[in-house]
């Protein structure tokens, strides 16, 4: 099911991906600012109601999908990454959703552009692994 029709070419375009390509290492760049490479570990459906504690009811409510990633490099770390201290040993995590999505994901092994997708829905073109 999907929620907005952005998460098309967003979530659901990460998550195609990471189930045809399950160990894909992904550079996840938010601009300039943040990077990663990362390796997808799961996708769910969430909300809102926490951030906002509001009800279902609230006009603000809103469903989506989240993508998360387990953090196997950090390039440029920003805000969006978090540590979960309670693991042993402890690991970091990127969970991304068409809120708040990265300008650019690139599958580092294949050189392949999986966001932005082409109008077709489809991943983009490949690029040389090394100007990953």
């Amino acid at each position: 099911m999907i929620f907005h029709d952005e998460e098309r070419s967003t979530t659901a375009a990460l998550t195609a991906y990471a189930m045809a390509h399950p160990h894909a290492r992904l550079l996840i760049e938010f601009g300039e600012q943040e990077s990663y490479i990362g390796a997808f570990d799961t996708t769910y459906e969430s909300d809102n109601s926490g951030e906002l504690d509001i009800e279902m009811e609230d006009p603000r409510y809103d469903e989506f999908h989240q993508v998360s990633y387990g953090v196997l490099e950090i390039i440029q770390d920003g805000p969006r990454r978090f540590r979960d201290v309670w693991s042993t040993p402890q690991k970091d995590w990127l969970t991304i959703d068409y809120r708040d999505f990265p300008t650019r994901v690139v599958d580092v092994d294949r050189g392949v552009v999986v966001y932005p997708v082409d109008a077709s829905g489809q991943a983009g073109e490949s690029e040389s692994p090394a100007s990953a």
